[in-house]
């Protein structure tokens, strides 16, 4: 019967193969009981039945416990049902029992990384590649453990080493799996430097699309999307090249940019309808284009495929508040808090519902207790200020805020290659005129009768660099004249290694005005200001209640949330050749000053560098 059943497995009946064995069992002893048992593993393994295979193969070890094929079948066997510490248990076995059998070393190595066991997966790896087993592969692996144990230097290190002794076509791969391994843990400088290291990898299709995402979260958005649409010209119908293109323009605030990423984001749903990262990245789109109707039913598609996607459910309620919905919006992230316990964005964001549907006491313990979860968090910070001074304790949200301190205004020097303020001024402004992407009243910015440019230094005038050295050298001396303090909402957050800047200008018309806003993705904001287009004035601080026209005015909130006092509302008069810093997490807008001509200052955000986080 036993004979049967294996001409039976051997021609592809497997239902058949496996009852013969199991009859045949009954009757069997000894070396013919072993091979039955094998055999049936072996059919059980096929068709998938893993729980089966995994008790028969036990039964074979009890009967053969140096059998290295059992104990690797029953390694494939907990491998299938996502038992990766029991599976490296049964594959050491095998590989001690068969040390001759390679892939059992690859796959033990395998099931050890998947399991998180990167020492010991280390161990084996050194021990593999000191006797030249499948060296590309492994070292592939190594990669991987050096990335689990965030070794991020010795990844870099172990990529010169390999990389000479390897083909082209493997050197690419490893510098891919690098690259990918690095994104996944928000290294994205780690990762450019890991794809550098290839020089003619920038022809791969992977590559492009990889490179595209580590240059957007690097804020190049230039290459991003270069590197996007060279990705999409090889490959246009393909899923991840048009949705790579829609997820990097759909951060742009340029119509152009927004319909091209709209015509994506289509391509792609066509290729996969059920993606809910597509149907969320078009409810982006929509929500740039003042579309709210399309987008609530986007990121409703995105939630349908993906009830817990936390961005979704933020996108959803962002819209619900949006559109007066405050209610239903409340009630969403309720329900997401309960199931999602620990997301600072989704307790944020319920604060901040709650904030504008005048539950100024709940509001607070929700926004504090989004605050204790991230520190960092400028939108939280900021609600949570204001929910203070709603719910009757304006002296604590004035006391965090600590204006007088966190507010600094300055001249800025004059860099050495200009005779005086003026001159370097009137060069600047010329650039700014000029910029290559100044645009009118970009969608979806603050932005009103007035034009702003995307990143400044992309175009790289001699000016644009004096005033970028002038900046940082001015930031660098207000950052080491304060100190770290974890009492201070924003000093508790004082980046300890190297920052990243962010610049773009402003040009506002007469009447125009930058609206109320905050700069969620930095520490610290601020403007120069190039042309104030009115007459001149020392820079000072005035009450609320003052003449201000044409003023930068800290605290004062969107339409539609609590507005504190006028105390607590801060005015500052922009003067030609001045610096403000502020926080990012305070509200802030421009008055329009409708006798006042032209007005063009430079605004940046700064913010720890992301490897330095």
């Amino acid at each position: 019967m036993l004979d049967q059943a294996a001409r039976l497995f051997q021609s592809g009946q497997l239902d058949e193969a496996r009852l013969h064995c199991i009859k045949a069992l009954d009757a069997l002893q000894g070396a013919a009981r072993i091979q039955a048992l094998n055999l049936l593993s072996v059919i059980e393994l096929q068709q998938g039945q893993y729980d089966q295979a995994e008790s028969t193969l036990k039964a074979l070890i009890d009967l053969a416990p140096a059998d290295a094929a059992a104990h690797y079948h029953l390694g494939l066997a907990r491998q299938s049902q996502q038992q990766w510490s029991s599976a490296a248990l049964s594959y050491q076995l095998a590989w001690q029992l068969g040390p001759e059998q390679h892939h059992y070393q690859i796959n033990l190595i395998e099931s050890l990384l998947q399991s998180q066991q990167w020492a010991k997966a280390g161990q084996v790896i050194e021990t593999c590649l000191a006797l030249r087993h499948h060296a590309d592969g492994l070292m592939n692996m190594k990669i991987r453990v050096l990335c689990g144990q965030q070794d991020w230097q010795a990844v870099m290190n172990c990529l010169d080493s390999a990389i000479p002794s390897l083909s082209q076509s493997n050197d690419n791969q490893l510098c891919l799996l690098a690259a990918r391994d690095c994104i996944a843990a928000d290294r994205y400088a780690d990762a450019a430097r890991a794809l550098e290291r290839c020089p003619d990898i920038e022809l791969s299709f992977e590559a492009l699309v990889c490179r595209s995402v580590i240059m957007d979260r690097l804020d190049e958005p230039v290459q991003a999307i270069d590197d996007a649409r060279a990705a999409l010209a090889m490959k246009p119908d393909d899923y991840h090249a048009n949705y790579n293109v829609a997820a990097v323009l759909s951060k742009r605030f340029d119509s152009e940019s927004l319909i091209e990423a709209d015509q994506c984001i289509g391509r792609a749903l066509k290729v996969q309808p059920d993606s809910a990262e597509a149907w969320y990245t078009a409810s982006l789109v929509y929500g740039k284009r003042m579309d709210f109707d399309a987008g609530l039913n986007a990121v409703n598609k995105a939630l349908q495929y993906q009830p817990l996607y936390e961005d979704a459910l933020i996108q959803s309620a962002d819209i619900l508040d949006r559109t007066d919905r405050v209610d239903e919006s409340v009630k969403i992230l309720k329900s997401a808090v309960k199931q999602l316990v620990d997301s600072a964005m989704l307790w944020r964001q319920l604060g901040i519902a709650l904030l504008k549907q005048g539950e100024f006491d709940e509001a607070c313990h929700t926004l504090k207790k989004a605050c204790s979860m991230d520190q960092s968090d400028q939108r939280s910070i900021a609600h949570y200020i204001l929910a203070l001074a709603a719910n009757g304790q304006a002296d604590l949200a004035s006391r965090l805020t600590n204006f007088s301190d966190n507010v600094s205004v300055m001249l800025l020097p004059v860099p050495p290659t200009y005779v005086s303020q003026q001159q370097f001024n009137t060069r600047l402004e010329a650039d700014i005129r000029s910029h290559s992407s100044l645009r009118f009243e970009p969608i979806g910015l603050a932005a009103r009768n007035g034009y702003l440019t995307e990143e400044l230094r992309s175009d790289r005038t001699d000016a644009i660099q004096a005033f970028e050295q002038s900046l940082m050298s001015a930031i660098r001396q207000y950052i080491n004249a304060r100190e770290h303090d974890s009492r201070d909402l924003f000093l508790a957050n004082k980046p300890k290694g190297d920052v990243t800047i962010n610049l773009w200008a402003t040009l506002v018309n007469g009447g125009g005005q930058i609206e109320t806003h905050i700069h969620e993705d930095s520490w610290m904001s601020g403007a120069y200001y190039v042309r104030t287009g009115h007459a001149e004035g020392q820079s000072e601080e005035l009450g609320a209640s003052a003449n201000s026209e044409g003023y930068l005015e800290l605290g004062r909130p969107h339409t539609g949330m609590p507005t504190p006092e006028d105390q607590h509302i801060h005015l500052i008069r922009p003067v030609e050749g001045t610096l403000v810093l502020f926080p990012s997490f305070m509200f802030h807008r421009t008055i329009p000053d409708c006798n006042a001509t032209d007005r063009i200052s430079i605004a940046f955000d700064l913010r720890a560098s992301r490897e330095a986080d």
